[in-house]
């Protein structure tokens, strides 16, 4: 693959942003270097995020940012407090996986146009990037699972650091770390920390950045293969109609979930264009509709600062890969797998996603959430809102959350300046399971165990219709008559009928546990923002919940999408969905569940209070767990996916010592036999210590 889309479009893309963000650089940056409103003063990351497009300006823009990046050390620390923004790094000095490897970016980039005084900073962080401790090199910044996003960034300064100071250890753990990428697309389809439109494209663009800037011809090669792999990942899941990725999200926040535009967009946008991403970033930063979800508490310009740092690089979009971005032969079905450094609690798993799309909707699931599932979307629509889209407000999401607060969607926080107001992300508190059979989801539902023992007055299931650009149109309950909106409830666990834009949807509630509750089900609106089914285990007075108690809390769905031209009527679908067969039951630890309608059939068996799994099974056969399977290419012409895999090669960078500073408890045990320089070819270094 050596043809890449629209480069000459996306270097003019890129230069629109830059110049914009200059013209408006007295929102965010004095002459003098000082920020406008501190979100942007050190050691926070902003000023260092947008620094390139001063950097390719004019000579009083250059000014600007070499003063900045001149007082970066000169300023008190911050509170080392977990509500600081950056709260690791609480002085410009120190080492920060953010600032630290920016800052090493911006010097190998454009040290020729730094001042001495902002090179002696910088200085310091090259320093800080090629150290294995307190630097990028520590162990707990390799791929292993979690937070690719990171490795991604300490991968970039190690590599860059090193070519910087002639550290030639630096630039071989660098490429010890892209081969563990390598690797990790060797034996899976997506990365750890997959289609997050957050994370996927801080890994994305640190990448492309590698592979644009590095000076090693062999890192950059390399690293065009695994951007390449990326580029995959990202629009197998990207949905045309919807101009939504769709699909399950390893980590998603409020405008992720809800669809709107965030980091993977705007790379979306800067490598395809306004019209194929239906976004129009610059629109959306810059002249806000008050709907769209603004992300960093409303406040535009540190989205505009991040993604100023995301656009300086070409991306390497293979044309072949560009064309899934408006050629599809729906239904498409995408499989692949992940892995994971833990979920429900417990180390060391493998996630297996599935994303299913027809022209009017897509479907996807995860079978078991990142860590808690804070952050993931373990079932995932989206859909039109109207027959004709041209951007993302013409479509919307569907997507569930277990909530053990109370709390609604839509409720607002204030930006750290106080200027600002944007929606607050409301964490998933529950362990999801999932099956899936084309446009039909199984969803089975335990609270997240690690919260017990809990005091709350409020545990359910919150099926969750984000209504900023539509509205769900009728809706129908158990037998009861279609009414127009999101109205009514329930106190029997009844099927329930969506019509909204050009889909219906049907919910089968599974039990839910009834703790007491005064219904089983309702819709609300919350703050204009979101429309919600409420499937609720209890509602009253505040108690304490124990872990056993919280166990025997069960809830979940069925959820059924189809487009509309496919039904005569709400009446009709609700009618034929509506019939099923269900057994679910719990017993010696143990959930048993069946369900069996015309063409549907789950079967599944799992123990919810660690995610232990005996039975998951679609039409009466345990379910395939392709590696890497799609109906829209094929995935062996993609790197690293067939053909021999090369080891990594020898190298262990923290020769007798694996702490890390951030969690000095942590034990370890080092075994080697055969590294270079070892005499005699065998070590064993133990520090055990018992917590």
């Amino acid at each position: 693959m050596s043809a890449y889309y629209d480069l000459q479009g996306q270097r003019q893309r890129r230069e629109l942003w830059f110049q914009t963000a200059r013209d408006q650089i007295n929102q965010m940056l004095n002459p003098d270097g000082t920020p406008v409103i501190p979100q942007f003063d050190s050691p926070h990351r902003e000023t260092l995020w947008l620094a390139a497009a001063l950097y390719t300006g004019g000579p009083e823009h250059v000014d600007i940012i070499n003063r900045a990046l001149a007082r970066w050390h000169d300023l008190p620390p911050v509170p080392n407090d977990e509500k600081a923004p950056g709260h690791r790094e609480t002085h410009g000095t120190e080492f920060g996986i953010f600032q630290s490897n920016t800052i090493t970016h911006l010097y190998h980039r454009f040290a020729d146009k730094m001042t001495p005084a902002a090179k002696a900073v910088a200085q310091v962080h090259l320093q800080n990037a090629t150290r294995t401790f307190d630097g990028s090199g520590q162990p707990d910044t390799k791929f292993h699972g979690a937070n690719d996003n990171m490795p991604a960034m300490a991968t970039q300064g190690l590599i860059f650091g090193g070519e910087c100071l002639g550290n030639a250890d630096a630039v071989k753990q660098g490429r010890l770390y892209l081969n563990q990428i390598r690797l990790l697309l060797s034996r899976s389809a997506w990365m750890s920390e997959f289609n997050s439109s957050t994370y996927t494209a801080v890994t994305l663009s640190h990448i492309a950045q590698i592979a644009t800037f590095a000076r090693d011809a062999e890192i950059r090669a390399l690293a065009l293969d695994i951007e390449h792999r990326l580029w995959a990942e990202v629009l197998l899941h990207f949905h045309p109609p919807t101009f939504r990725q769709a699909g399950p999200h390893s980590r998603a926040n409020a405008a992720n979930f809800s669809g709107h535009s965030h980091c993977l967009q705007l790379v979306l946008w800067a490598a395809l264009g306004a019209t194929i991403s239906g976004r129009d970033p610059i629109r959306s930063m810059y002249q806000p509709d008050g709907h769209e979800i603004i992300h960093f508490e409303g406040c535009p310009w540190q989205s505009i600062a991040e993604w100023t740092h995301f656009l300086d690089t070409d991306f390497h979009l293979p044309v072949a890969l560009a064309e899934l971005a408006t050629k599809r032969a729906y239904p498409t079905h995408t499989r692949g797998r992940s892995e994971s450094m833990g979920a429900y609690g417990l180390s060391s798993n493998v996630y297996h996603t599935e994303t299913y799309m027809e022209e009017d909707f897509s479907l996807g699931s995860v079978n078991i959430p990142m860590g808690g599932g804070e952050q993931t979307t373990s079932l995932f629509a989206t859909y039109k809102l109207k027959p004709l889209t041209v951007d993302f407000r013409d479509a919307a999401t569907v997507f569930c959350k277990y909530n053990i607060t109370g709390d609604t969607h839509g409720q607002m926080d204030r930006s750290a300046d106080g200027q600002y107001q944007g929606e607050r992300a409301i964490n998933n508190k529950g362990w999801f399971f999932t099956l899936q059979k084309d446009n039909v989801g199984l969803l089975l539902v335990t609270p997240n165990l690690s919260v017990a023992p809990l005091e709350t007055g409020a545990l359910r299931l919150d099926v969750v219709f984000p209504a900023h650009y539509g509205n769900i149109r009728r809706t129908l309950i158990g037998s009861g008559p279609a009414r127009d909106g999101a109205v009514g409830e329930s106190a029997d666990v009844v099927p329930v009928s969506i019509e909204a834009g050009e889909v219906f949807i049907n919910i089968i509630p599974l039990i839910p546990t009834s703790l007491p509750r005064p219904a089983a089900l309702r819709f609300e609106s919350q703050h204009g923002r979101y429309e919600v089914l409420q499937l609720i285990n209890y509602e009253g007075p505040r108690r304490v919940f124990s872990r056993a108690q919280l166990e025997l809390a069960l809830n979940g769905v069925i959820f059924t999408i189809d487009a509309k031209k496919n039904h005569a009527s709400l009446e009709e679908f609700h009618r034929a969905k509506s019939k099923a067969l269900i057994t679910d039951y719990y017993f010696q630890n143990n959930r048993f569940f069946e369900f069996q309608r015309d063409h549907v059939w789950f079967q599944a068996t799992y123990a919810p209070d660690c995610g232990g799994v005996q039975t998951e099974a679609v039409g009466g056969r345990t379910v395939a767990r392709p590696v890497f399977e799609t109906s829209e290419l094929d995935a062996t012409k993609l790197p690293f996916v067939s053909g021999p895999v090369a080891p990594n090669f020898p190298f262990f960078p923290w020769k007798d010592n694996m702490e890390v500073k951030w969690y000095p408890e942590n034990s370890w045990i080092i075994g080697s036999r055969g590294l270079p320089a070892e005499t005699p070819y065998t070590r064993l270094v133990e520090r055990i210590k018992v917590k």
